[in-house]
């Protein structure tokens, strides 16, 4: 299982010295001799993949020549970075590294075609996609994942929520995950969540036709002071793009669908209609 990369936080953290470093005219290798560091660790620390100590982002601060409140940021970051996240008790499930950054973003965007939203799914909807997914997963692993589920939706009601931007195929509102009566409440659930001003649901309806995203899924975590991330949706993880083409092919994807999809108000008329036709 591929272990979680380091926060948000910490790849703020070596950007910011990455720039420090190319503004002060320094190579990897110069920095990797006065921190006693091989070049491939400076770069590692530059990406966001290997910790950084307080000391050692004070030491690389005054070396690359920081200002001082620059240097106290980057200090502030390198403790935040540490902080344990709530997803930590579930390191052996978490899968990756999305959850992680899911837990630091300030806005999600995300499109999916066959089901509903994972941060707006009831215990028995998520469950029934667990067991069907996970063919090979216990009793035990299955319900640690949903509960998982359930935790990360606590973002959406926090003093400052979490906001979502979920689009959805009209094939999520006609597939019976668990059966008719599980898809009739999750319907319901989904309309009330709806009503929440954090967050919007946009159906894509069957007639719009083919679209950008017409072959792939994925989710989009935005950050107030942090460009943005795109991972796509795969069978059991979901892996970052990191290519800058294929990423922005992403955002203009999303961009697209939320003008194709159906209004927000509308499609909260498709989704209560769906549900009393069940």
């Amino acid at each position: 299982m591929p272990k979680p990369r380091l926060s948000i936080a910490q790849r703020r953290v070596g950007l910011e010295l990455r720039r420090l470093r190319t503004e002060a005219g320094k190579t990897l290798e110069d920095v990797g001799t006065v921190m006693e560091w091989s070049p491939s660790k400076v770069s590692r620390v530059e990406t966001g993949e290997s910790p950084i100590l307080v000391r050692d982002v004070q030491l690389l601060s005054y070396l690359l020549g920081a200002e001082p409140e620059v240097s106290d940021a980057l200090v502030d970051l390198v403790k935040a970075a540490k902080v344990k996240g709530w997803w930590e008790p579930y390191r052996d499930v978490l899968g990756g590294n999305y959850i992680p950054f899911e837990a630091e973003a300030d806005e999600v965007n995300e499109f999916q075609m066959e089901v509903v939203c994972g941060l707006l799914q009831t215990s028995a909807y998520a469950r029934a996609i667990m067991r069907g997914a996970r063919l090979d997963a216990d009793d035990e692993e299955i319900e640690r994942r949903v509960q998982m589920r359930l935790d990360r939706q606590e973002a959406l009601a926090e003093e400052e929520p979490l906001r979502l931007w979920s689009i959805m195929s009209e094939g999520a509102l006609r597939r019976e995950i668990g059966g008719g009566d599980v898809l009739r409440a999750q319907l319901k659930h989904l309309a009330e969540l709806t009503e929440r001003p954090n967050i919007d649901v946009q159906v894509l309806p069957f007639d719009a036709g083919a679209h950008p995203a017409v072959t792939c899924l994925f989710t989009i975590l935005r950050f107030d002071d942090a460009e943005p991330l795109v991972f796509g949706n795969g069978l059991t993880t979901n892996p970052e793009i990191e290519d800058p083409v294929e990423k922005q092919r992403m955002l203009d994807a999303f961009d697209f669908l939320r003008a194709a999809a159906e209004s927000p108000e509308r499609s909260l008329r498709i989704i209560k209609e769906a549900a009393m036709g069940r």
